[in-house]
């Protein structure tokens, strides 16, 4: 058997082998190359992060008077949380953002803000804040880092990786023609061994994962 559950987990080269050896002692006759494996691993790892939501980072900056809008350096795929002065704020759309400006007239500013939009790459805070200098952090969820040196290792736990080639396998499967009974079984193998990794995995997050905070202010 290749692909034997590791509880130290895999690095980068090892889920190249496992997969490659995958393919070629249950399907022989197929073709499948190195930049195949490569393309589905880093398919399969960016799926996973996303579905767990692993990959969290933390932007600081700080409020400028009566500027509603704040440029967010590296883009994320997901705003989780927005705090401000230390108070979690509660999202908004960005339409209802622009009715809530229309509707305040002149009296856009204040103190103490209760609510974030996005729009673009901008963060936008409501109400618009009539003092400089206080904290703004934005947990978001951004891509896992790349791998490119087979020591390299992925971001999730080590239970998970596993659930990484498994994926990967699906990913292939669907590519190679003939072979769509192969990836719904696959497919079918990785969604219910993640029901149960995601419950074990919870009590084995590594310390520098960033947890964004949970006590929630501000109106709907």
């Amino acid at each position: 058997m290749t692909d034997i559950a590791r509880a130290d987990g895999y690095n980068y080269g090892m889920m190249k082998d496992s997969l490659f050896n995958s393919f070629r002692e249950a399907y022989p006759s197929l073709s499948v190359n190195a930049s195949q494996i490569a393309q589905w691993i880093a398919q399969a790892n960016n799926y996973l992060d996303s579905r767990l939501m692993y990959s969290m980072a933390k932007f600081k900056t700080v409020t400028v008077e009566n500027q509603p809008n704040y440029d967010l350096w590296d883009a994320p795929i997901h705003i989780q949380a927005v705090v401000c002065n230390g108070k979690l704020l509660t999202q908004i759309s960005f339409k209802d953002y622009l009715q809530r400006v229309s509707d305040a007239g002149d009296s856009t500013s204040s103190e103490t803000q209760t609510n974030w939009t996005r729009f673009a790459d901008d963060l936008y805070l409501w109400p618009w804040p009539s003092d400089s200098g206080n904290l703004i952090e934005v947990y978001m969820y951004q891509a896992p880092p790349l791998m490119q040196n087979n020591s390299d290792v992925p971001a999730v736990p080590p239970v998970y990786h596993r659930l990484i080639i498994q994926y990967a396998k699906y990913l292939g499967f669907c590519e190679l023609p003939g072979m769509e009974q192969a990836a719904s079984f696959h497919l079918k193998q990785f969604e219910t061994e993640f029901a149960v990794m995601a419950t074990m995995a919870e009590g084995d997050r590594v310390t520098t994962r960033v947890e964004p905070p949970t006590e929630r202010i501000g109106g709907g």
